[in-house]
């Protein structure tokens, strides 16, 4: 097996030996370990593992093993790093490993003979049980129970610290544990469950490395030399025009969380990510299929397992990209010795961070168990669509259907739902509908009345789908589609501004997907192709709620936008902000909280403005002297996204700018502990003043508070439309 050594620690001994000299390295030089091989850790049973180090260059020292009689004989090379390949035993232990060397003896104890895997990902591999509420939540108080009557000690835990590094590291931070409360609560929740269900099964230990960061893309994890040779890969190559995030830069993350573990005899990989890229759906599948590979050849396993989940259900703000994400990870199980543990019916559609993580790691632990472990009898998937045709339906006189086949659905198919069937219809024109069905041993027939000539089938393919197919294993069917129309999503987005119009205030909307048409409504209605096509600017004279859709060649497409445009006295007025707003969460930038679009609950990165550990304040202008009665302004709690409710808002008013008295304070009502994501309005009305300047300021908690899992963090405040009448 080949060692694998960055240019950074070539460079870094070059400089050494050039500028500290050989009799510095002689006092200093001193066996090491990466911080992967410690006490406590779990080796793959019954296999060549490699151990590896540093030391003085040319050194040579002594390995002892406590399950072999021999010693082994280990000689550095001339910078300094060395290897040894060494047989481990059945499962079981612990067994201890001695390095004797010129400088340093090193003893690693505890050690034992199981099955590892590597766990990685974002946020939702990332987040831990107390990160999801806890033990004592309601969600895992059985899990406490279980572990408090069982002893999981031989599950041991390795979490990597985050690093985005531009150059292959060789070493990493991080600790190997034993599974205790303490460990597994600060520990992946998918992972810990994951290896509980197979520690229960197997009966061995089992090892777990979590190196997994929220919030990131799959270029990240991804070899930068496999980015950039890809001939399929052009769309995730480095463009100095794109704003990257550090960590979203291609290649770091596999540089920095992957590449320090490529010596570590591993089992297989458990992967859960996807959320980071849904705007890039059609792509995914090309780069996924190429991280695959490209992890497998570099710890040099050919056929690397490779287990992942398919992203839950979520309220994403572009249309369908949810089910064409889902889609694309289902279409890359064409890679051999993969699987993937469907979640379609234990999302939250407004939390992307669902908490049943136990039934994750269980679907994925079947994967494992039935293709590794030799339990063969075991189902491990849902229903998988295979083909289908249009055929006549005896039930119903002139009826046509489409009759769908599928895999993993003996003896029977499951539909729980025959109201709601999650099944849509449609001909050659590519209008859907709401679709009947019905099961009859391993197929679903799906028939609609509004579609006598019947083309193609959908099912569950929408952001936000119920769930109702299942096998009678009780797992459930991934979305599918049996067409392959051309889906618009709102990726590139209809973009609403409002501007100022001979002292009224008018809408312009824009679109970048060429060849499409808007449509708008004005009394909240669903556009229809015989609703109003955009042209030009719109004068609103009142509060409106505008809907607008995307049509192309007659056809309604996925993308579409609803706003509520507020007419007020403060609308498109000169603001002077004291603290400027985050600039990733703009939200309209300058004018964004006098613009008049109201920002939606469910979507924190749709028209809000966000401020991190830093107070709101701010000044309108109203341009003259004006009566005014009520201010108002609302603003968002998602505690999940790190997002409070401000302790208080204080508004004060000026004539002319210098001298401004306190109109009134207004303190939070509503606890910091309450869940979701919703809206509060804090508004004084009935105050009849005049005044030109309205200061108008929102105190942040500062940090999260101690029940939060990002105690000590620094704590956001969304803000929406200030409302001045």
């Amino acid at each position: 097996m080949k060692t694998r050594y960055s240019r950074s620690n070539i460079l870094f001994t070059y400089i050494a030996f050039l500028f500290l000299g050989f009799t510095f390295l002689q006092s200093e030089a001193q066996i090491r370990l990466p911080s992967v091989l410690q006490s406590n850790m779990v080796l793959q049973r019954e296999s060549n593992v490699l151990l590896w180090g540093w030391s003085q260059p040319a050194e040579s020292f002594k390995i002892k093993l406590s399950w072999q009689k021999d010693k082994i004989q280990v000689v550095a090379d001339s910078l300094g790093n060395w290897n040894a390949i060494i047989q481990t035993g059945p499962a079981g232990g612990p067994v201890s490993i001695f390095f004797k060397g010129k400088k340093n003896k090193i003893k690693l104890e505890n050690i034992l003979f199981g099955e590892v895997w590597f766990c990685s990902g974002q946020s939702n591999m990332a987040f831990t049980i107390n990160m999801l509420g806890g033990w004592d939540s309601e969600y895992y108080k059985k899990d406490k129970e279980d572990f408090l009557k069982n002893d999981y000690s031989n599950i041991r835990l390795f979490t990597a610290q985050l690093n985005a590094a531009s150059e292959p590291e060789d070493d990493c931070v991080g600790s190997w544990k034993s599974a205790d409360l303490k460990s597994a609560g600060d520990f992946s929740a998918v992972a810990f469950f994951y290896g509980r269900e197979l520690y229960n099964k197997l009966k061995v230990p089992i090892g777990l490395i979590n190196s997994s960061w929220g919030g990131t893309r799959a270029e990240a994890w991804t070899k930068p030399d496999v980015i950039e040779s890809g001939s399929k890969l052009e769309f995730y190559r480095f463009d100095t025009s794109r704003s990257y995030r550090n960590k979203d830069k291609p290649g770091v993350l596999y540089n920095g969380m992957v590449h320090p573990f490529l010596n570590y005899r591993i089992k297989g990989v458990i992967w859960y990510q996807g959320e980071a890229n849904r705007n890039d759906a059609s792509h995914y599948k090309d780069l996924f299929e190429a991280l695959i590979w490209n992890w497998r050849s570099d710890f040099n396993q050919e056929l690397l397992p490779f287990y992942y989940v398919q992203i839950a259900p979520f309220g994403y703000k572009e249309s369908m990209v949810g089910a064409l994400l889902r889609e694309a990870q289902t279409d890359a199980l064409e890679v051999p010795a993969t699987g993937m543990a469907v979640t379609l019916d234990i999302g939250n559609f407004k939390n992307i961070h669902p908490k049943n993580k136990q039934a994750v790691g269980r679907r994925l632990a079947l994967v494992a168990l039935h293709h590794n472990y030799g339990f063969s009898d075991l189902e491990f998937s849902g229903p998988v669509y295979t083909r289908g045709r249009v055929e006549d339906i005896p039930w119903i006189e002139d009826m046509k259907g489409i009759r769908l086949n599928f895999d993993h659905a003996a003896p029977g198919l499951v539909l729980k739902d025959s109201a709601e069937t999650g099944f849509t219809i449609a001909g050659k024109d590519k209008l859907f509908y709401k679709a009947d069905a019905k099961t009859e041993g391993n197929s679903v027939v799906v028939w609609s009345e509004h579609v006598p000539k019947p083309y193609a089938v959908r099912y569950a393919f929408t952001n936000t789908p119920p769930a109702t197919l299942y096998n009678t294993a009780g797992l459930p069917s991934s979305s599918f589609r049996t067409d392959r129309f051309r889906i618009y999503t709102s990726t590139a987005g209809i973009e609403i501004e409002t501007i100022p119009f001979n002292n009224l205030t008018a809408f312009k909307l824009a679109i970048s997907e060429p060849g499409l048409q808007l449509h708008y409504t004005l009394n909240g209605s669903e556009p229809t192709i015989n609703s109003t096509v955009y042209y030009n600017p719109v004068v609103l004279r009142k509060t409106t709620r505008l809907k607008v859709r995307a049509f192309f060649e007659n056809t309604p497409t996925e993308i579409h936008r609803s706003a509520e445009i507020v007419i007020h006295k403060a609308l498109n007025k000169p603001v002077e902000y004291k603290n400027i707003y985050n600039q990733k969460y703009a939200g309209g930038g300058k004018y964004g909280l006098v613009d008049g679009l109201l920002g939606d609950s469910l979507d924190y990165l749709n028209g809000w403005q966000g401020f991190e550990g830093e107070d709101l304040e701010l000044i309108i202008d109203l341009e003259k002297t004006r009566s005014v009665s009520f201010v108002s302004a609302g603003f968002l709690q998602n505690i999940d996204a790190w997002i409070f409710l401000p302790e208080s808002i204080r508004i004060s008013y000026s004539v002319d700018g210098e001298k401004y008295q306190v109109l009134d304070t207004i303190m939070n009502d509503i606890p910091l502990e309450k869940e979701g994501s919703f809206k509060k309005d804090f508004s004084l009305k009935n105050h009849n003043i005049r005044a030109r300047y309205i200061k108008f300021s929102a105190k942040n908690i500062g940090v999260c508070p101690s029940f939060h899992p990002g105690s000590g963090g620094k704590a956001w405040i969304f803000a929406d439309e200030i409302i001045i009448n």
